[in-house]
């Protein structure tokens, strides 16, 4: 009786490292993990509209930091800071980003922007129900 139960407990241990071996690998590692095709993304990237200045630096982890430097007529110049989160296609040349932004009353919302690589620059594009997909700017790296 000692041996089967033995057996069993064996038996039920093997099964049980096999399952989590086999949920522990998915196809979206690969693809979300952006370990092979986001090399041309990673690195520093400057990019400027009517007034302001953005520097992104975007990690290989699927992260990064875009520095706003705000030029108004009437406040002067702000800086901020805005983290984000990004994914990328299989082919390394588009994808999405999510900013959390902060709003009023210190709470935080989150934007979803789409980007594109052509050539050595990188295109963010904003959504808009009324306007359709516009480029919010273009970034050269730095």
């Amino acid at each position: 009786m000692k041996k089967k139960i033995t057996v069993f407990m064996l038996a039920i241990m093997m099964v049980a490292t096999a399952i989590f071996t086999i949920a522990s690998c998915s196809k979206s590692d690969s693809k979300n993990n952006n370990a092979g095709n986001n090399a041309n993304i990673v690195g520093k990237w400057r990019g400027t509209t009517d007034d302001s200045v953005i520097t992104l630096d975007i990690k290989s982890n699927g992260t990064g930091v875009a520095q706003i430097k705000y030029e108004d007529y009437y406040y002067g110049t702000s800086t901020y800071t805005v983290n984000f989160t990004y994914s990328i296609d299989d082919d390394g040349t588009q994808g999405t980003a999510i900013a959390a932004v902060s709003s009023y009353y210190y709470s935080t919302e989150y934007e979803t922007y789409s980007f594109a690589l052509n050539g050595p620059n990188l295109y963010i594009y904003e959504e808009s129900a009324y306007y359709g997909s516009q480029i919010i700017c273009m970034f050269t790296k730095i």
